[in-house]
């Protein structure tokens, strides 16, 4: 056998998964002519199906010591060091590949990635329109480009990309949920549950990718009060929990299906919590926290109002605090801009910013530095961003504070930095309290409600980080 027969029986083997005797096919190749390029790029990726990355990046190293000039080398190289996250140094190999062949897709494509990831969000979009540019037929750098207008806020023009890329390529399951994601960040709620619907009847998602868009479809009508649909989509997720992927989002995806069960199960067994006859609202806006209140009945001022509760996912204050745009800002944004002007809304922001594996805890952990000047400085901003946002349309803004840490999120600290933890709690909510006195909106003290000595009396919380629905209807009783 010749050759070009060997090497073609190798990368036959390679595309059949065949990964072991086409290693043992190139290296025997290799051993008779160690100067062979080809050979090591095939082995490479057979190392990568194996997921050997180690011995992978070794081969496509000595290749390029063959052949430095090699455009298609550098490139894998450079995608090599992107999968295993080290963006840094992907960069300058896919660069080095643009220049030895300026119309490799590929390299534009990923070099935005890395670009994406490591903050440079111009010089991103600007490689990604160059990756479509040189393969126009591609669904996956139209979602990319897609996903990167959704990060910054641009919902239409992210709508646009994501669309032609189902277009393109409709097998391509991950599209649907980013359609999705962008659907509920525009509040277009109706349209992310059709969305969710095409996505689930076109065969084309893995398990856990249905288990997203099922939770995400639970979020929905619980929100809008169909308590029987958000049960049967409950029901369908349940497929978390056997799942063996190592899906990153996995831990939230968890913890969002059994805050939404223990929601459905209140409901069902207190309906009649839920009755009211008055038609008054008052609006929560939060991340995951709003959900537990929506369909409450408070009073305020002597007048009933049901809770009506909205959301914004994952959002930080650091996120609204940001000089540059972001989803974050531009879904509250509309969202404020889209409710009848004089509204009465709860914002519930902060609780994520607060946790002991993120935030300002953690910010302040590794820097060393004067967390009371750092969350002086993040509420200043956050009620600032609020009060220009607010203008236009003069709500009746209330400001929900940050629970008191459940006990388990204290002790997975060490001792030393237990009291440290509690602090940046317990600061952050008098800071939000004394910003609201300066501009005049309310303040409403669940950390006070929650507390026993800064971590929390157990009396209101029902998981590790949310808070039981009657919760609110103590804070307004309060005022």
């Amino acid at each position: 056998m010749n050759i070009k027969n060997i090497l073609q029986r190798a990368e036959a083997l390679y595309q059949q998964s065949n990964f072991v005797e086409s290693i043992e096919l190139c290296q025997k190749l290799i051993a008779k002519k160690p100067k062979l390029v080809q050979p090591r790029q095939i082995l490479a990726v057979n190392y990568l199906g194996l997921n050997q990355l180690e011995q992978a990046v070794n081969e496509f190293e000595l290749a390029l010591e063959l052949s430095p000039n090699d455009a298609h080398l550098l490139c894998n190289l450079g995608h090599l060091y992107l999968t295993r996250l080290n963006f840094e140094q992907a960069v300058p190999y896919l660069k080095r590949a643009i220049v030895q062949d300026h119309k490799l897709a590929a390299a534009y494509g990923n070099l935005a990635i890395c670009q994406q990831e490591l903050g440079d969000l111009k010089a991103a979009e600007e490689n990604y329109r160059k990756a479509i540019l040189r393969d126009g037929k591609s669904a996956e750098y139209h979602m990319n480009l897609g996903s990167l207008h959704m990060e910054l806020g641009n919902f239409e023009l992210a709508l646009n990309m994501l669309m032609k890329a189902l277009e393109l390529d409709p097998s391509f399951g991950e599209v649907y949920f980013r359609l999705f994601s962008v659907m509920l960040y525009m509040h277009r709620y109706q349209d992310a549950l059709e969305v969710a619907d095409i996505g689930l009847v076109s065969k084309q998602l893995s398990n856990i990718q249905m288990c997203e868009l099922f939770v995400g479809k639970a979020t929905l009508f619980w929100l809008f009060d169909n308590v029987e649909e958000a049960q049967q989509a409950v029901q369908l997720s349940e497929g978390i929990y056997t799942d063996n992927s190592n899906y990153s989002n996995i831990r939230n995806l968890t913890v969002f299906h059994i805050y939404l069960k223990q929601l459905v199960n209140f409901r069902l067994a207190h309906p009649d919590f839920y009755q009211h006859e008055t038609e008054q609202q008052i609006y929560f806006v939060s991340e995951s926290h709003g959900f537990a209140p929506s369909g409450a009945r408070v009073t305020y001022k002597q007048q009933e109002y049901a809770i009506k509760s909205l959301f914004v996912r994952g959002t930080k204050v650091f996120h609204l605090t940001s000089e540059k745009s972001n989803k974050f800002k531009e879904s509250l944004r509309r969202l404020l801009l889209g409710l009848a002007p004089q509204s009465k809304i709860v914002l519930g922001f902060g609780e994520i910013d607060c946790r002991n594996n993120e935030g300002i805890f953690q910010h302040v952990r590794k820097s060393d530095a004067n967390y009371q000047e750092v969350i002086e400085l993040m509420v200043g901003s956050y009620l600032t961003f609020l009060q220009t946002e607010n203008h236009s349309v003069n709500h009746r803004l209330f400001i929900y504070g940050v629970p008191a840490p459940h006990p388990d999120a204290v002790k997975q600290l060490d001792e030393q930095e237990q009291q440290l933890f509690i602090n940046v709690i317990g600061y952050f909510n008098s800071s939000l309290a004394r910003a609201c006195q300066k501009y005049e909106m309310t303040f409403l003290d669940v950390h006070g409600l929650t507390s026993d000595n800064g971590v929390s009396n157990m009396q209101y919380h029902i998981d590790g980080f949310h808070l039981k629905p009657s919760t609110i209807i103590e804070l307004f009783a309060e005022l």
